[in-house]
């Protein structure tokens, strides 16, 4: 996939294109780039620029654009919450927020890392997320409420 930067836009309206591709094809997960929603960063002023909430009207465009597709879609964007920045992964499921991940490792420049280490479930199988630098730490494929998940999804 060709990046889109700086246009959230135009980058939701690829995740819903490739997910309904993904849907015919059978699949019942769709995994896009980590900060695809406006791009990635290393630049702090940058990443500000980017980040958003969850609560932003892109963001939930693009929930209620996938409400038709069996298919759970994990995207990356960079997330405003509060007056921290994070770097995550949506997992969304019929036109909702199914859950959150926000990158444990973080090596870009003012963003927070995260403390949780969740578990998903798509199509009866049960994953986890790590975010690129993420996969470097063996600890987390293994971590708390780790048991019982059958793959993990690194973007």
């Amino acid at each position: 996939m060709r990046p889109i930067l700086d246009d959230a836009r135009a980058a939701c309206a690829a995740v819903t294109a490739g997910v309904s591709w993904a849907a015919n094809q059978g699949a019942g997960l769709a995994v896009f780039p980590e900060a695809y929603l406006d791009g990635h960063s290393y630049d702090r002023e940058t990443i500000a620029r980017r980040a958003r909430a969850l609560t932003d009207p892109e963001i939930r465009g693009l929930a209620a654009s996938l409400r038709g597709f069996p298919v759970t879609v994990v995207v990356g964007m960079f997330e405003r919450r509060g007056n921290s920045l994070r770097n995550v992964a949506l997992v969304l499921r019929a036109g909702e927020i199914a859950g959150v991940y926000a990158k444990a490792r973080p090596n870009e420049n003012g963003v927070a890392a995260g403390q949780d280490m969740p578990v998903f479930e798509a199509g009866g199988r049960r994953f986890a997320i790590n975010i690129c630098n993420d996969a470097n730490d063996p600890d987390l494929a293994g971590g708390p409420g780790q048991a019982g998940r059958r793959c993990s999804v690194s973007r």
